[in-house]
Formats: structure tokens, sequence, C-alpha cells
């Protein structure tokens, strides 16, 4: 029986434990970077809050802002011998809650999110495999260790 391991938002939890399946719930505006390295048989996944730590973040966790979290979620996972070349990436969240849209300035956050996952990414040339992002409605993830199977749930 898989062992569920959940990833709070701001965390980044990487794993080589075949027997895990690292979850993140109620992924709203926020976005959840996963990726798995099959040669490797690690993965791992980041929920990140916000699009830059430009932002006063004393006391925040890694995980909380994009660069610092997909920064910290690669390094781990080269802890685990992932290679970035070998990296499946899927994106989920970046949806625009209580009314928002994604062109209000104000309160568009999800398309932030997105926009700026997307960009750190390819700044790193890391190609996205999936994206379930967007829309009005939040998600849940899970990320199988052992074979790198994703469920994304629309709440």
């Amino acid at each position: 029986m898989a062992r569920r391991v959940l990833v709070e938002q701001g965390q980044v939890v990487v794993s080589n434990n075949p027997e895990e399946v690292l979850e993140a719930r109620g992924i709203a505006s926020c976005v959840a970077v996963c990726v798995h390295d099959a040669r490797a048989r690690a993965g791992g996944i980041a929920y990140i809050m916000m699009p830059s730590s430009l932002v006063e973040d004393e006391g925040c966790p890694a995980g909380a802002f994009a660069d610092r979290a997909v920064r910290t979620l690669m390094s781990q996972m080269a802890t685990k011998e992932a290679s970035s070349e070998n990296c499946q990436i899927t994106l989920v969240g970046g949806a625009e809650m209580l009314g928002a849209t994604a062109s209000d300035a104000v309160s568009g956050l999800g398309r932030r999110n997105i926009q700026a996952v997307e960009s750190l990414l390819r700044t790193r040339r890391l190609g996205v495999a999936n994206r379930h992002l967007g829309g009005h409605r939040a998600r849940d993830v899970g990320l199988r260790i052992a074979d790198g199977q994703i469920a994304v749930a629309e709440r």
C-alpha cells in the first residue's frame, strides 16, 4: 500500500521512495510544479504560492515563491541522482478564484504564478509535459514516485 505524503503550501518535497505518493491539495491560484525522473526513480512537488521573492519574504519557506521554489526543487532532485534532461514536468493550478479574471491586474495571482513558473522553467531549459492550469476551480494532485503517474482532480 502506498504511503501518502502531504505537500503543504510553500513546501518543496522530494522523494525516491517508490512506496510514496506525494499529494498537494486545494491548489487554487497557487501552482504545483510536479517533477519525475524515471531513470532516477525520484520525484518532487513544489507548492508555489507567489510569483517572486522580491516581495517581503522573511520567515517564508523556500517553496513559497516561484523563483526560490524551482531552484530548490531541481537542486533537491539532483541529490536523488535526477537529471534535468530526464525530468517530466507537470504544472497544476493557477486558477483565478473569487471572481477574479486573468486580466485583473490586482487579483490575477493565478495568471502571474503561471507566467513566473513557466518563465523560470524556460530559463532552465526545462520543458513542461503536461499542464492543468487556469480556470476557476481548485485542484488536487498526486505524484506516484514508483512510476511518475500523475492524478489531478478538480474540486
